[in-house]
């Protein structure tokens, strides 16, 4: 199985490579500098909040999530445990 994607982490390069600061995406998706540092530090998020860093930054994550997904683990999906391991991204 590919690595997990750690979602906040390809914010982060993501936003290096567009050149964009914390504050001012934070200011794009209306919350605080602060918060934004946390939303940063997590490996998984809202798809609301996902959706909307997605449209700040002009950069599909989802399509990022689905390329490192291992859907032949996810075929094997049994329990909602199951779900938990395999869709942590």
């Amino acid at each position: 199985m590919a690595d997990k994607l750690h979602i906040g982490q390809k914010i982060r390069e993501v936003m290096r490579d567009k050149n964009i600061t914390v504050t001012l995406l934070a200011a794009n998706i209306n919350t605080t500098r602060t918060n934004m540092h946390k939303i940063l530090q997590k490996s998984n998020m809202d798809i609301e909040l996902l959706a909307r860093i997605s449209v700040a930054l002009g950069h599909d994550f989802f399509k990022d999530i689905s390329e490192n997904m291992d859907f032949a683990t996810v075929s094997q999906i049994d329990t909602v445990s199951d779900c938990d391991t395999v869709f942590s991204v």
